[in-house]
C-alpha cells in the first residue's frame, strides 16, 4: 500500500490567480466603492498622561464632509447602553 505524503514546504504549487494580479488585473477590497460608503476616524489624545476635563467636538462637526461624531455620551442615547468596550472613552483619565 502506497502512503501519500503531502510536503508543502518547498514543493511547487500552481496559483491560479498569479497572473491576474501580476498584470494589474486582480480586484481588491480597497479599489471597490458602495454607493453611501462612509469613512471612520478615531482621535487619539496627543498626551499620553492627561486629564479629560471636556470634549469640544465642534470644529469636527463644522469639516467639510463630516456626516456626523460620537461621543461616549451620544453612542449611549442611541443605545440605550454603554457597551463594556466603550469604557476607554468615559474615563477622565488618559493613560497610554
Amino acid at each position: 500500500m502506497e502512503v501519500f505524503t503531502l510536503k508543502p514546504v518547498g514543493a511547487r504549487i500552481k496559483r491560479h490567480e498569479d497572473e491576474r494580479l501580476l498584470t494589474g488585473r486582480g480586484a481588491y477590497v480597497d479599489d471597490s466603492t458602495p454607493a453611501g460608503l462612509l469613512h471612520a476616524a478615531f482621535l487619539r489624545n496627543p498626551y499620553a498622561h492627561a486629564r479629560i476635563t471636556e470634549t469640544d467636538t465642534t470644529a469636527a462637526r463644522a469639516m467639510d464632509g463630516v456626516i456626523g461624531q460620537h461621543t461616549d455620551a451620544i453612542m449611549q442615547d442611541v443605545l440605550g447602553y454603554a457597551p463594556e468596550e466603550m469604557a476607554r472613552l468615559k474615563e477622565t483619565k488618559v493613560l497610554h
